[in-house]
């Protein structure tokens, strides 16, 4: 043990997982006479690095190929910045129709709620005897029909948030 850690020497800390452990990968260095004392470093896994090279069968990865792999990546996007602007403006106003459907979905529920609040006083006038028999069930019938015909638009609001909610995250 050095008595330091490399940890927070690299961009990369905490960003670089094992698929078959799930652990951090974890930066290690080391110098040769090929590179005349100059460390090179690399990532490999926690678990390998701690009980020895049989315990998982990942490969290390050199901290020199990583920069190499995100210069390309941002070689590749200044190439195609147009397409990337055009993509965030996409998900900028899915955001904002996301929004927009979070309105809709409290709209309904509001209305959902008025709706039941007709039907328990519309009770409250048939045990009062303000209605007959058969307005009441006239009533409470178109009543429950609106409210299931609500509850299944809240039903595909929702799905649709979901789905839209998904793909944003993505």
């Amino acid at each position: 043990d050095r008595g330091h850690s490399l940890k927070d020497k690299s961009v990369f800390t905490g960003k670089i997982w094992c698929a078959a452990h799930e652990k951090p990968y974890w930066r290690t260095s080391h110098t040769n006479p090929r590179n005349k004392g100059v460390s090179v470093y690399q990532w490999l896994c926690s678990e390998k690095k701690r009980f020895g090279t049989s315990s998982c069968a990942s490969f290390a990865i050199m901290e020199s190929e990583l920069y190499t792999m995100l210069s390309d990546y941002f070689k590749d996007i200044a190439e195609n910045i147009e397409e990337y602007v055009n993509d965030f403006i996409k998900i900028y106003n899915e955001c904002d129709k996301s929004a927009t459907s979070q309105k809709q979905i409290n709209d309904v529920k509001a209305r959902i709620d008025r709706e039941k609040q007709k039907r328990e006083k519309l009770l409250d006038l048939y045990v009062d005897g303000s209605i007959d028999k058969k307005e009441f069930t006239e009533r409470n019938d178109s009543l429950n029909i609106l409210i299931s015909q609500l509850e299944e638009d809240l039903f595909e609001l929702e799905g649709k948030a979901k789905d839209d909610s998904e793909y944003l995250n993505n």
